[in-house]
């Protein structure tokens, strides 16, 4: 049985629809050297963008503050499930995310959607390392078997599943209705 639901904000919940205008900056801001100590709580969000810039040079200065602007889009399609879901169970976040996480949650008007945020930045382990799930589970004060997780990457889901958590690979709303369905989450 699940007594939690937990998704993912980046690619789930949240969207950002104009990435490929960012791509030079996804380029570098992603390289795992780089993004895993900003989603680890090891440097701050500002820190993490500061660095992008200087990688990149001050010619993608423009690039880079219009990639710090923005805090994407919500996906309706899925806040509207997770409302749904909310009326029978506790639904959070479970993201590898940076010391911004609450600013852009305010700004998306979506903090309040949640009755528990997890931030791997500071949880100090991000998706998909077991241990995060560990320590989600841990927190809930539940067994992995009661958790129930979607997430837009196949590693994060595979990291889930390996720590016992019932799982959904997130492709679109439809779909993620489909398995909270199964899961007994939705009627």
């Amino acid at each position: 049985m699940v007594d939690v639901a937990l998704f993912d904000l980046d690619g789930v919940v949240r969207q950002f629809p104009d990435s490929a205008a960012w791509s030079a900056v996804w380029s570098v801001a992603f390289d795992p050297d780089l993004l895993e100590p900003a989603v680890t709580g090891k440097i701050t969000d500002e820190q993490w963008r500061a660095e992008v810039l200087r990688r990149l040079g001050p010619d993608a200065a423009d690039e880079v503050a219009a990639w710090s602007a923005s805090c994407g889009e919500v996906n309706d399609a899925v806040l509207s499930l997770v409302r749904e879901v909310r009326r029978r169970a506790p639904v959070g976040l479970l993201t590898n995310g940076t010391s911004r996480l609450p600013h852009d949650l305010a700004t998306l008007g979506i903090i309040e959607e949640f009755d528990v945020i997890f931030n791997s930045a500071e949880l100090g382990v991000a998706k998909p390392d077991v241990a995060v799930y560990e320590i989600v589970s841990s927190r809930l004060g539940v067994v992995p078997g009661q958790v129930f997780f979607a997430d837009d990457s196949p590693a994060h889901v595979d990291g889930a599943r390996r720590a016992g958590y019932r799982t959904s690979l997130f492709v679109d709303a439809d779909l993620l209705s489909d398995a909270l369905r199964l899961e007994g989450l939705l009627r």
